[in-house]
């Protein structure tokens, strides 16, 4: 027998939700490598080959493309739950 739509819907919640999750400890590994750049004078190491400056770029774009995917999936996820509230699954309508 094929899922209800409320099955599909809980399903797709539940592996938003973890995509959601893998989303934030991404951004907090991604900020925490910003974080360290900034830190780093330029040619303060012995090993620096002059393209910090790059590194921190290309490490800020990174990040504002994870939020823009983070929020595409939190608006999916509040449409999920507008979607099972209005069938009644998750409070008792009546």
């Amino acid at each position: 027998m094929a899922p209800s739509q409320v099955q599909i819907a809980t399903s797709a919640l539940q592996r938003l939700l973890k995509e959601e999750k893998s989303y934030f400890k991404e951004q907090e590994q991604q900020e925490a490598r910003i974080a360290k750049l900034e830190k780093q004078a330029p040619g303060s190491t012995g090993e620096s080959d002059g393209n910090e400056e790059f590194q921190l770029k290309q490490e800020v774009c990174g990040l504002l493309s994870l939020k823009k995917k983070d929020f595409r999936v939190a608006f999916s996820i509040f449409f999920i739950f507008v979607f099972l509230c209005g069938a009644g699954w998750f409070f008792d309508l009546n």
